[in-house]
């Protein structure tokens, strides 16, 4: 019997694995369910240059392809200019002689490309199952290393590697911003730092702020002070950001306001990793109401790609949008080269 019951505690670790394995797979498939970002053709190289493989699929035209190419390893629209280059370089490798052939390409006909102008990326190492299960865990919630990603992604546009301490006596006419997530003064939820801050240790935030402690739990007063030409004020701001506790409490308030982002983004149908991150990035810079509004103009019935595009469209006129989305993305294709799918 314990013959027989050893193989059966190896059967079920079996089933066990292959169910996580499966599971990581979905998530994988989820974190993909992006048609635009996922890589177009195969990279190969041939004589010593990379190129890219691809299979014509019908409606497509060499033009299109390129735009494809271009905006994948390129990051940007392409030029006229670069599309004609495109189109002679095709030709040449191709043998698409005539410009009946280059104008009709058939279903199914192989491509050989190359970008003119963009360097294509090289092949990079497939992480391990078990690296892959630990990349996707969360893929299904808001919690997990997804959120954590999308955290650190966030803090990175806000404060790069200044984090805790990151003080901005200016931030656009709308006063001081601090900390992890750039908790605004006049606009944001700088008095929900402080209120959480006194909270933690009412004795060391009195210490800290002094004679204007009191005032420092009241928002309104918040929203006018001077955290600037205030001495008092200036000088307790920046021990706070210092402090080892105090800093917990700002880790704290950005993984609930991660979360947040992400249950706002997968209610509105954004549930891939970049459709996350694009929307906590939102989330925290025009806030709530402002991302639910930007969302409530993308059409609900594209693919999930299409709407992000759409999104960061009708949000292209906030603050540094564009760089701080090309940011993420590049974080996102970093992880999709992990799992092995450049």
């Amino acid at each position: 019997m314990t013959g027989d019951t050893h193989k059966s505690d190896r059967a079920i670790h079996s089933g066990q694995e292959a169910a996580r394995s499966e599971a990581a797979q979905q998530a994988a498939a989820r974190l993909h369910d992006d048609t635009h970002m996922t890589a177009p053709g195969r990279l190969v190289e041939i004589a010593g240059e990379r190129v890219v493989q691809m299979t014509v699929k019908p409606q497509d035209t060499l033009r299109n392809l390129g735009r494809e190419l271009y905006r994948h390893y390129g990051h940007r629209e392409a030029t006229e200019a670069d599309l004609k280059a495109f189109e002679l370089e095709a030709a040449r490798l191709n043998k698409l002689e005539t410009r009946a052939q280059r104008d009709n390409l058939q279903p199914g006909q192989e491509l050989t490309l190359i970008v003119p102008g963009v360097k294509l990326p090289g092949a990079q190492p497939r992480t391990t199952s078990r690296e892959a299960q630990g990349l996707m865990k969360g893929a299904s919630s808001c919690t997990g290393e997804w959120s954590n990603m999308v955290a650190q992604w966030v803090t990175h546009n806000e404060v790069s590697k200044q984090k805790f301490v990151a003080f901005n006596p200016d931030d656009g006419g709308h006063g001081i911003s601090v900390g992890l997530l750039q908790w605004n003064q006049k606009r944001g939820r700088l008095p929900e730092l402080l209120q959480d801050w006194h909270h933690k240790d009412p004795a060391k935030f009195d210490r800290m702020f002094g004679s204007q402690a009191s005032n420092l739990l009241k928002p309104e007063w918040v929203r006018g002070a001077d955290f600037v030409g205030n001495p008092t004020l200036y000088r307790g701001m920046q021990q706070a950001l210092a402090d080892s506790e105090f800093q917990q409490v700002q880790l704290g308030l950005r993984n609930r306001h991660i979360v947040k982002s992400c249950e706002v983004a997968q209610s509105n149908g954004f549930k891939s990793l970049r459709g996350r991150a694009v929307v906590a990035d939102l989330f925290n810079q025009i806030g709530e109401s402002g991302t639910v509004q930007a969302m409530r103009k993308v059409s609900p019935g594209k693919p999930e790609s299409a709407r992000i595009e759409d999104l960061k469209k009708v949000t292209g006129g906030r603050v540094n949008g564009q760089d701080r989305v090309s940011s993420i993305e590049e974080k996102v294709k970093d992880i999709w080269h992990k799992l092995g799918s450049s």
